[in-house]
């Protein structure tokens, strides 16, 4: 672990897992967290405004779009114009004091950068706005239902596009700077910890893709861990020059809030949110 990562207090929140057998298990519950969109849902009904999926401006949007009758990126400007950021909202409600506003704030951005990059590494999908929680204690960015890995998101009937989830509303609530300042900061600093323990992860990795208890199937092992690999090496996508981590992170966080790769998402997904 670097001095960086230890002196920042970079980490994620984890939660036991007991298996107990190839179909079911035991899951620890993870107390004092909310979804996302429920956090988001609450701030705009504070203003007087619909839960997301009862907008009928917006059903009506995504019908459209199901339909073939609007462009995807059409829908997505449409429906970012109709649900405006609010998230920042809630983190000034529940921490009044200017000290304890900046201190959550400040806990969302490092987790959510932490978050990011580790989910980027091991092909973390399927985060949509329920399986990131918010703690209502701290603030902290905590990710559930990690059963999509090894981009197993790009194999879905609307593939996804996007290394990690980084949305309107969630660059919103990092602040004025957005994702510049801290968020990039941390995730450079976690994408070179990742770099720096790549033979460790790697390790890690192979292991688990050889678990006979995680998957039957045993096409494509191979390339999910040279997938892995490159990216612990620096190359993003199919690039064949690796990148530096800065270069890295920039090129990540620049494919996340793509609006052009957004659109593609699965509408409910909620690209806008």
């Amino acid at each position: 672990v670097s001095t960086q990562s230890t002196w920042g207090k970079l980490y994620i929140r984890t939660y036991a897992v007991l298996p107990l057998n190839e179909n079911c298990g035991l899951l620890e519950w993870v107390p004092n967290v909310m979804p996302l969109r429920s956090v988001i849902e609450g701030v705009m009904a504070q203003s007087g405004l619909p839960p997301i999926q009862a907008n009928v401006r917006l059903k009506h949007l995504v019908d459209r779009v199901n339909a073939g009758t609007i462009a995807r990126l059409s829908f997505l400007q449409d429906a970012m114009q109709l649900i405006k950021p609010v998230y920042y909202r809630w983190f000034l409600e529940n921490w009044p004091q200017p000290t304890e506003w900046f201190e959550a704030r400040l806990s969302y951005t490092k987790t959510t950068a932490v978050w990011s990059m580790v989910g980027t590494i091991v092909g973390l999908g399927d985060r949509h706005a329920e399986n990131i929680l918010c703690d209502v204690t701290n603030g902290d960015a905590v990710h559930v239902d990690l059963s999509c890995l090894f981009d197993r998101g790009t194999t879905l009937p609307t593939p996804e596009c996007v290394p990690f989830r980084l949305t309107p509303h969630m660059v919103d609530a990092l602040g004025v700077t957005g994702v510049e300042g801290a968020f990039r900061k941390n995730c450079e600093v976690t994408m070179k910890v990742l770099r720096g323990a790549k033979d460790t992860l790697n390790g890690i990795m192979e292991v688990f893709l050889h678990d006979p208890l995680l998957e039957k199937e045993k096409e494509g092992r191979e390339s999910k861990c040279e997938r892995i690999n490159r990216r612990l090496c620096g190359f993003v996508g199919q690039e064949k020059i690796p990148l530096s981590v800065e270069g890295q992170v920039q090129t990540l966080i620049s494919q996340a809030m793509s609006q052009d790769k957004l659109c593609r998402m699965y509408p409910w997904w909620m690209p806008f949110l």
